[in-house]
């Protein structure tokens, strides 16, 4: 996994091609895991292939290639052996320096991908609970989540576990916004919350969609949590400095590296360009 030195590095390299970047992602607009209780959500394959999301049944195009790329990449570290204490490697965050850098679409096209794979199931949570985005992008609307379940304690986590009509994608949504959302994701109950999911997904993939890094301290508590971190650059947008900053605070030997999204030129190597439109976002 890429230290913090080796990121620092691609960090001055971001119109170059690098190996801590994990991907470049272009600019523009089986049996269902039994998580839970069988709630289900029938998700819109139309409507989400339509924003530009790796829905089941589409026409492979680079996008979905770049993707597999980066699924493979992560995969490969999620199932190593590990030292006693250390955090599960097959639980991913995926954050950005700041909001709107595309983390939120980033975060489920990965899922996305990591299902569409067939060889692992995945577990989406919407853990960027102050601004959670994940529900309205995937088109639907949930009574409780993350943050119902983080501040109740008679709520059960199968009454917020969702399966989805997609083959091996389930859902943990962030639920309504609640004000003492920002201090949630740093209670015990949250690492509790972890240390189940990881027990249920052992052999498949944990996906959290983070806060991001700069504005608060939530996705710092977080991070402390997961044994991969992924941070999503919005080419020609994300600040160096911000970058900078936001890497300086995570634990270096967790950032599995950089993904470069929204870019527009083609990259020699490892990187490849594209010209079709996908929405940007959080």
């Amino acid at each position: 996994m890429n230290g913090i030195e080796q990121t620092m590095g691609g960090l001055d390299m971001l119109q170059a091609k690098d190996e801590a970047t994990l991907g470049l992602i272009p600019n523009g607009v089986g049996t269902p895991h039994r998580a839970g209780s069988g709630q289900r959500v029938d998700l819109d394959l139309k409507r989400l292939g339509t924003a530009g999301l790796l829905v089941p049944g589409r026409a492979t195009t680079l996008q979905a290639e770049e993707y597999r790329r980066i699924r493979r990449t992560l995969l490969s570290n999620a199932f190593l052996p590990r030292t006693e204490g250390e955090a599960r490697s097959n639980l991913i965050m995926i954050t950005s320096a700041l909001p709107n850098e595309g983390k939120t679409f980033t975060t489920i096209n990965l899922a996305l991908s990591i299902a569409n794979g067939r060889d692992r199931r995945v577990l989406l949570v919407d853990a960027d609970v102050t601004k959670p985005d994940v529900e309205k992008r995937l088109g639907i609307s949930v009574h409780k989540g993350l943050a119902d379940f983080l501040a109740e304690d008679a709520l059960s986590l199968e009454e917020v576990l969702l399966e989805t009509n997609i083959p091996g994608f389930s859902l943990l949504p962030a639920g309504p916004y609640r004000p003492e959302a920002t201090e949630l994701l740093a209670s015990n109950r949250m690492r509790t919350l972890v240390g189940e999911l990881a027990t249920r997904f052992a052999d498949d993939v944990v996906l959290f969609d983070g806060p991001p890094l700069l504005p608060s301290s939530d996705a710092i508590a977080l991070s402390a949590l997961v044994g991969q971190i992924v941070v999503v650059v919005a080419a020609e947008e994300t600040a160096k400095d911000a970058l900078r900053d936001a890497l300086e605070m995570l634990d270096a030997s967790k950032i599995a590296g950089l993904i470069l999204n929204k870019g527009r030129k083609p990259f020699a190597g490892n990187y490849l360009g594209y010209g079709y439109p996908m929405s940007g976002g959080s």
